[in-house]
């Protein structure tokens, strides 16, 4: 863990996965406003469960569970929600509120966000598994995070790409301040494209870059009129991709280094 991971969670109990920040939830109390969030890995029995919508990461649970445990069909389908009095699991269900299930129930999945991180917890506690036992990792958009959490990003992406500017690519002060000035422009553009996002340096790998890139150009490009002007934002978003591959290398050789060092003690 780099020093400015440590300090994110220490701080913020914020923890990277393949190098992207995520945020470990309590599973032994109720998270309000959760909306914005999506699972990103819930780990089982020391298994992990790797599912980006809170609805599969329902289905697999809930599967995960029915094949381990043994618990009848009518505990499954008397059992009520805490804070709703309503059944989690049914007999029939419809394609767009439900999914089915291996044992044929159908577990119901029309809710909010934060209701459906609450049934993972109740199922939890149906099948008499403790909060301790399970861990749950979510991902929280930019604009949801604690200000406190992207300005420590942005202010190290920031530090550390001019940096790079400087000894990898031998750029002048003055072209590494004008590159930094159009990113900010950038990010104007970045936020009307999509509104989770604030920021290219508040991002965290080249995986995060990627999956925003193409939006970001569908959406800016045909608003901006001078072509010099795209051909500019092209050349930017390729010393990006650059620099943000190069800080995944580098991290992947210091856990190396820190797993060697490890196993030699």
């Amino acid at each position: 863990m780099t020093k400015s991971e440590m300090h994110l969670n220490l701080n913020y109990h914020v923890y990277f996965e393949d190098g992207s920040r995520v945020y470990k939830i309590d599973l032994c109390e109720k998270t309000y406003n959760m909306d914005s969030y999506t699972p990103s890995t819930f780990i089982i029995d020391g298994k992990p469960i790797n599912e980006g919508t809170w609805t599969r990461l329902l289905e697999r649970l809930s599967n995960y569970l029915i094949n381990k445990y043994s618990l009848s069909e009518d505990a499954m389908l008397n059992y009520e929600i805490e804070w709703s009095k309503a059944p989690i699991f049914l007999k029939e269900g419809s394609l767009s509120a439900h999914v089915k299930l291996n044992n044929e129930l159908y577990v119901n999945c029309n809710r909010t966000s934060t209701h459906l991180c609450w049934s993972v917890q109740e199922i939890l506690k149906m099948f008499n598994v403790t909060c301790h036992e399970c861990e749950l990792y979510v991902n929280i958009p930019q604009a949801y995070e604690d200000p406190n959490v992207t300005n420590f990003v942005y202010d190290e992406n920031k530090r550390n790409l001019a940096e790079y500017m400087g000894t990898k690519l031998n750029y002048s002060d003055n072209r590494i301040k004008a590159i930094l000035a159009a990113i900010e422009k950038m990010d104007v553009l970045l936020q009307r494209a999509s509104s989770s996002y604030l920021s290219f340096l508040m991002l965290d790998t080249n995986n995060d870059l990627t999956r925003i890139k193409s939006r970001f150009k569908e959406k800016a490009y045909p608003t901006i009129t001078d072509r010099e002007n795209v051909k500019t934002i092209e050349a930017i978003l390729k010393i990006l991709t650059n620099y943000f591959k190069y800080k995944d290398e580098t991290r992947t050789q210091n856990e190396l280094l820190d797993s060697i060092a490890i196993n030699h003690i």
